[in-house]
């Protein structure tokens, strides 16, 4: 296989950079398999929620007042009336 038909094999998987290729292959029935190095990977949805969680504070939320309280710092709170629509209530 040249490189011309690799990098077009590699766009045709959306991949721009063959730099983030790990390694592939080309399968008995002419498709090519790959595998990307870790930090090309594409971000998973289990990622996000990961992340998010890591650096979002949970809310506290009264679902009886439609008041939200998120903590901050500690013992610090922040308080608004979340508007709830009327087709939810």
């Amino acid at each position: 296989m040249s490189v011309d038909d690799l990098e077009k094999r590699l766009r045709m998987v959306g991949i721009s950079n063959i730099e983030d290729v790990k390694y592939g292959t080309t399968e008995n029935n002419g498709e090519f398999g790959y595998e990307l190095y870790p930090e090309a990977k594409p971000i998973t949805k289990k990622d996000m929620e990961l992340m998010l969680k890591s650096y979002l504070p949970k809310p506290n939320r009264d679902v009886s007042s439609g008041v939200k309280r998120i903590s901050l710092e500690g013992d610090q709170t922040e308080s608004h009336r979340d508007e709830v629509p009327t087709q939810l209530q």
